[in-house]
């Protein structure tokens, strides 16, 4: 359990960083498009992973911002309440499964304030 919790976060920040590294090289040359970013940075990681094709590199990348991608909206803190579910299970979600995890945890949430609000109001 703990494990894959850790698993999870390693993959999160992983992607986290990425992404982070992308938008600063877009950010420092207006010039340069995602895709170019994207590309910079596997050059950059590449020799420090013997072994490791770029095509290899570029297929963890996207399971990890999978992963970053539901987290970053659902809270990086449910990852301490995954128990049955691994990170390459995660990493392996099609993006609507993703929205529809998403949307169930906004939904519930929005459900969960509105009910708080109400109570809030009542006189008794």
């Amino acid at each position: 359990m703990k494990a894959n919790q850790d698993e999870i976060l390693c993959w999160y920040n992983y992607a986290e960083g990425f992404e982070k590294k992308v938008k600063d090289i877009m950010d420092n040359d207006k010039k340069v498009k995602d895709q170019q970013a994207r590309t910079q940075v596997y050059n950059f990681i590449i020799p420090h992973l013997p072994g490791i094709t770029k095509e290899n590199l570029r297929k963890k990348t996207q399971r990890a911002r999978n992963i970053h991608k539901l987290f970053k909206r659902i809270g990086v803190k449910k990852i301490k309440r995954v128990v049955t579910y691994s990170a390459d299970t995660i990493s392996k979600l099609t993006s609507i499964q993703i929205q529809s995890i998403i949307d169930r945890f906004t939904n519930s949430t929005l459900t969960r304030m509105a009910k708080a609000e109400l109570t809030k109001e009542l006189p008794f």
